[in-house]
C-alpha cells in the first residue's frame, strides 16, 4: 500500500503547478493516473479548455487538489517519499502553524529553497522503485531507435540534476547527461522490470512493448527467418509507441 502511495506522490509532485493543479496533456481519456491519486488523495477531474493552455500545450486533463483534508495528506507523503522537494512540503506544512506576522518570514524562506532545491543532495536510501515508476510516469520517455531498433529509456530532469546522478547510483547503471537519464537495451530491459510492477498510467503499454520488443531479440538460436520476424515486430511495436504517445 505504501508502494502505491509512492507512486502517486512522485508523479503528483513531479506535476504540480500554481493552484494546487495537476495537468496532463496527450490524452484523449481522463488518465488512469489521476485515478490512482484521487484514490489517495481526492480532488476533482475535469477536461481544460484551449484558453488554459500555455503556448504549445494542447487541451489536457487537470485534477484540482484544493480542499484542506486532501492537500494534508500530499504534502505528508511529499515530506516523507519525495526527494527533490521535501523541504517545500515541510515548510508549507509549517506554515499552517504561523500566524499572520509570521507569513513574510516564511514567503522568504519558501522563495529560498525553491531556489537552493536544485542543489539539494539526494538520499538514495530514500528511493524505492515504486518511487521512481512514479518519475517515469510524469517524466520518461520510451523510444526503439533506428538501427536495430534497440530500446532507449529516459527520465527528463531539469530542475534537479542530481537526481539524475542519484538514480545512477540507485540502479548501478545507465548514466546521466544535461538533463536526463538514460538506459538502454540489456540494462534497459533490467530497468523495465524493476519499475513494471508498480507503473501506471499512458507510459505502461509502451514500456511493455518496448521492453517485450528487446525480450525477442535476445533469445539465442534465431534464424535468419527469426530475425526478420523479430524486425517487423520491433518496427510495428515502434509505430504504436509512437502512436501511444499522440493520445
Amino acid at each position: 500500500r505504501w508502494m502505491h502511495r509512492s507512486f502517486a506522490t512522485s508523479f503528483a509532485i513531479s506535476n504540480y503547478v500554481s493552484y494546487g493543479q495537476i495537468f496532463q496533456s496527450k490524452a484523449i481519456g481522463e488518465p488512469p493516473e489521476f485515478s490512482i491519486i484521487q484514490e489517495v488523495y481526492g480532488g476533482n477531474v475535469r477536461r481544460t479548455s484551449p484558453y488554459e493552455c500555455q503556448e504549445g500545450q494542447r487541451p489536457g486533463w487537470v485534477l484540482t487538489i484544493s480542499k484542506y483534508q486532501e492537500i494534508i495528506p500530499l504534502l505528508k507523503d511529499a515530506e516523507r517519499y519525495c526527494l527533490i522537494k521535501h523541504n517545500q512540503a515541510r515548510l508549507v506544512l509549517n506554515y499552517l502553524e504561523l500566524d499572520k506576522q509570521e507569513c513574510l518570514s516564511f514567503a522568504i524562506a519558501v522563495s529560498m529553497h525553491n531556489q537552493d532545491h536544485t542543489k539539494a543532495e539526494i538520499d538514495i536510501n530514500r528511493m524505492t522503485d515504486a518511487y521512481v515508476a512514479g518519475l517515469f510516469a510524469a517524466e520518461g520517455g520510451v523510444q526503439l531507435r533506428k538501427p536495430g531498433y534497440h530500446m532507449r529509456l529516459t527520465i527528463s530532469q531539469k530542475s534537479s540534476p542530481k537526481t539524475l546522478k542519484a538514480l545512477v547510483a540507485y540502479f548501478g547503471f545507465g548514466f546521466s547527461w544535461k538533463k536526463a537519464y538514460e538506459v538502454s537495451c540489456g540494462r534497459g530491459v533490467e530497468f523495465s522490470r524493476r519499475i513494471l510492477p508498480h507503473l501506471r498510467g499512458q507510459k505502461l503499454p509502451q514500456l511493455q512493448l518496448a521492453l517485450q520488443s528487446q525480450l525477442r531479440r535476445r533469445q539465442g538460436g534465431r534464424n535468419a527467418k527469426r530475425i526478420k520476424e523479430d524486425t517487423e515486430y520491433a518496427k510495428e511495436a515502434a509505430k504504436e509507441i509512437k502512436r501511444l504517445k499522440r493520445l
